[in-house]
């Protein structure tokens, strides 16, 4: 047995040298049995005794005996709408002789039954890497809205037979990815600033980066300004959680119109002396540093200047006035008469 013991642990060093669990934070406690069986109960199993590598051997089974293993006062909570995938790496076993089971309640701590979930919540693994005796057996699964949370993960072993079984590195990772549809809105793209979108998450804190830039949203959705006339720009977006996923594009912004000792800056969101009540701010042809700020008064009343939006005050028509202030030091002043707010 004292051989048996010292061969499989090498066995399991070696392999784990070389194939390690995913990065991401596994949301088991001690999977890897470093810490013994903390966090874990198991029946006719006998936890490995040399070394702290995860060791498990199992004797004979029958169609009465069914060995386990599983979580103890363990809780993953957060899983509504969200996709996990569960695995291990086993020793001297088949997937088919492997079966998991889980426990889920909802926000109310009800427990779930298939019926209500319109999923079974018992399941095999599948075969990810072979390495010959050892195997990784993984299931993603994408939960439905109402569970809220795991209280048990179960692993029942199956199959007749003599052979010591070993199991290692039991995990439970969130499946998370870059943020997806990342681009320009082309109807925005104008000299110094654009709109970027992206597919979002509800309850997600995305970062964008534009250069020296960094901007935060909990939307799918952000109005950069400060840009340059034709300028090539890369922006990525990730969200808070997953910083190295990270999703990237290559713009660049529109030139200037008028040529150069003939461009008068103007606000190109006025049409025939008409403007929008709301207005993402557009300055064409203005020369000079990035713009740093900009107040608008309509009447002498101040706009409202959020999320890259001029609000106007509520007023119908009367003179409107921009003030520029440029990264570089200069200010200008667009003083537009008779504008009317478009109904």
């Amino acid at each position: 047995m004292k051989q048996l013991k010292k061969g499989l642990l090498a066995l399991l060093v070696g392999v784990f040298g070389l194939l390690s669990v995913n990065a991401q934070t596994n949301l088991f406690e001690n999977g890897d049995f470093k810490n013994g069986t903390t966090g874990w109960f198991l029946s006719g199993f006998e936890l490995g005794s040399e070394g702290d590598y995860a060791l498990v051997e199992t004797g004979y089974y029958s169609e009465y005996y069914a060995p386990t293993i599983k979580t103890e006062n363990q809780t993953v909570e957060g899983l509504s709408g969200n996709t996990y995938t569960f695995s291990l790496w086993a020793k001297n076993l088949k997937a088919e002789n492997l079966t998991i089971n889980i426990k889920l309640k909802d926000a109310k701590n009800n427990d779930l039954y298939d019926s209500q979930i319109g999923m079974s919540r018992t399941f095999q693994l599948d075969v990810e890497d072979d390495q010959g005796a050892w195997k990784k057996l993984s299931k993603t699964i994408t939960f439905p809205e109402n569970v809220a949370k795991l209280t048990e993960f179960r692993i029942t072993f199956g199959g007749n037979d003599y052979n010591y079984k070993a199991v290692s590195e039991i995990s439970m990772i969130k499946k998370v990815s870059a943020p997806q549809n990342f681009k320009v809105n082309d109807n925005t793209l104008s000299q110094r600033s654009t709109e970027l979108t992206w597919d979002a998450v509800d309850g997600k804190e995305y970062k964008v980066k534009i250069g020296d830039m960094e901007y935060s949203s909990t939307k799918g959705s952000l109005v950069v300004h400060g840009l340059l006339p034709a300028t090539n720009y890369i922006a990525e977006v990730y969200t808070t959680d997953a910083e190295d996923l990270k999703t990237t594009l290559d713009f660049t912004t529109k030139n200037y119109i008028a040529k150069e000792g003939e461009r008068v800056p103007f606000l190109a969101n006025i049409e025939d002396n008409k403007i929008d009540a709301k207005f993402m701010y557009d300055i064409n042809d203005l020369e000079g540093g990035a713009i740093e700020g900009i107040e608008v008064t309509l009447n002498d009343l101040p706009a409202t200047i959020q999320d890259g939006y001029v609000i106007l005050p509520e007023t119908t028509n009367g003179k409107l006035i921009v003030n520029i202030t440029q990264n570089d030091g200069e200010k200008t002043t667009l003083t537009y008469y008779s504008i009317t707010i478009k109904k």
